[in-house]
């Protein structure tokens, strides 16, 4: 259950985003007057949940901050962290990665991998983004595949061509020993992903 818990925030603050606006077509609400008093609930929500999981989650590669830059090197398996009002600009050093998960409102998600040498496979990462870009450096080794909910943004691939499905695969995903799923949700937002040279 745990790890749906994103995607059941998501699943909600679309339905409700959603009658807001199927309410303002019927003339029986100012779409503009509810987003502009009620947007900050948004922010509450988030802090909220994050200082929830900061108080379930201890130990290395786990960082929550409410405001301001988030710049790491971490040397472990997994990753667990989230800000709002800043940028989480992470190195992972760890030569054995398994995945983890990094959230963010109002603000850029920059992670490298090309440090890491072997990935769990399937190794799993999990990225959050309302208003910022997920720029990601994977080593060239490492086969990816993107499972993305989006809303507004463009992807770029390690290829460097643009897609603009919900789902891509490396050519080379099914017969690679190592692989790393990125599971993206986004709101206006590019997203990247970069092979090391």
């Amino acid at each position: 259950m745990k790890a749906n818990s994103g995607s059941l925030k998501w699943g909600i603050i679309l339905i409700v985003i959603g009658v807001v606006f199927l309410l303002h077509n019927y003339g029986m609400m100012d779409f503009l007057w509810v987003m502009g008093h009620f947007w900050p609930l948004l922010l509450i929500w988030w802090g909220y949940s994050m200082i929830r999981s900061s108080r379930r989650e201890h130990g290395q590669g786990r960082a929550q901050q409410l405001f301001g830059d988030q710049t790491l090197t971490v040397d472990s398996r997994e990753i667990h962290s989230s800000t709002v009002l800043g940028d989480i600009r992470m190195t992972i050093s760890s030569p054995d990665f398994s995945g983890g998960k990094a959230k963010v409102v109002l603000g850029d998600i920059h992670l490298d991998l090309v440090g890491v040498e072997s990935i769990t496979s399937p190794g799993r990462l999990e990225l959050e983004s309302v208003f910022g870009d997920i720029a990601i450096r994977v080593p060239s080794h490492v086969a990816v595949e993107v499972r993305a909910t989006r809303a507004f943004g463009s992807v770029t691939t390690p290829g460097g061509t643009k897609f603009h499905g919900a789902r891509y695969r490396s050519p080379d995903y099914d017969t690679a020993s190592e692989r790393l799923t990125l599971s993206i949700s986004q709101v206006f937002g590019d997203l990247e992903i970069m092979k090391a040279d």
